[in-house]
């Protein structure tokens, strides 16, 4: 009796201790995660990627260029293949000057390009060889989506499989989380371009700006300069696609600025 009684007893502390470990362990590991999550967050230098869609534009692309050059920064340069075949000149420019260019599209007729994926991917396809033709060379395999991988004027289903033809081709798309919104106009207001970017800017260390070069953004050239000031003044380290580590991919992978869309449902 007194063996049985020594055995349950050994039996209920066994049983108490896993107990203890389930509810410890997970509580002690987590902390240490988030601990881990936060100090990462905190080290994280403050990073922006500014950058351009539409263009090249006969009237705005250089002045950014011009702009960009006096404030001794980069951008990335997200290329129409019809603009670029028609200013060639430009496009070599903005290589010429340190700039990143890769494609949008070569049409940008989204009732055309997004009515199905061998439309788009036929679209995308023939804009980057205008631009590698340009350039004379090959181009990352980073590109933009016209009106960005969440466009309401696509498909879900065809949207999908435009996604699946891009990645076969190993080609990764590139969204924003923040935009001064001045494509919603002709030569939209500084005012408002000003609020909308502080108002996306101002919570975060991880910037990809959308902006636009072409003919009807007159008011992004003259706001630039304020904007890069806002974002010198506030710690941030200036790059281009070309300069992306893999830290910051698999930074802008996980919090849906590349190769991330909505689950078809």
């Amino acid at each position: 009796m007194k063996r049985f009684l020594q055995k349950k007893a050994f039996i209920v502390w066994a049983m108490l201790f896993f107990m203890t470990l389930t509810v410890l362990v997970p509580k002690i590991y987590g902390e240490e995660n988030a601990e881990s999550s936060t100090s990462e967050e905190a080290n994280r230098k403050k990073v922006v990627y500014l950058t351009f869609d539409d263009g090249p534009s006969p009237n705005n692309t250089r002045k950014i260029i011009d702009v960009l050059n006096k404030e001794g920064v980069k951008a990335t340069f997200f290329l129409i293949g019809q603009e670029a075949e028609n200013r060639p000149h430009i496009v070599r420019d903005l290589v010429d000057n340190g700039m990143t260019v890769l494609p949008h599209s070569y049409s940008h007729k989204t009732n055309y390009i997004y009515k199905s994926s061998s439309n788009y991917i036929s679209d995308y396809e023939k804009c980057k060889e205008v631009l590698e033709h340009i350039v004379r060379g090959p181009l990352p395999n980073y590109m933009r989506m016209p009106t960005g991988s969440y466009t309401p004027c696509c498909n879900k289903w065809v949207m999908q499989d435009i996604i699946k033809g891009l990645r076969s081709k190993d080609v990764s798309y590139i969204d924003w989380n923040v935009s001064t919104d001045d494509s919603l106009g002709k030569n939209v207001p500084v005012e408002n371009l000003k609020n909308k970017f502080i108002k996306q800017a101002k919570d975060k260390d991880f910037i990809v700006v959308l902006m636009h070069d072409s003919y009807y953004c007159g008011t992004t050239v003259t706001y630039l300069p304020e904007m890069i000031k806002y974002l010198k003044d506030n710690g941030y380290e200036f790059k281009t696609i070309n300069d992306m580590t893999p830290e910051d991919e698999a930074y802008m992978k996980n919090h849906r600025l590349i190769n991330k869309t909505k689950k078809v449902k």
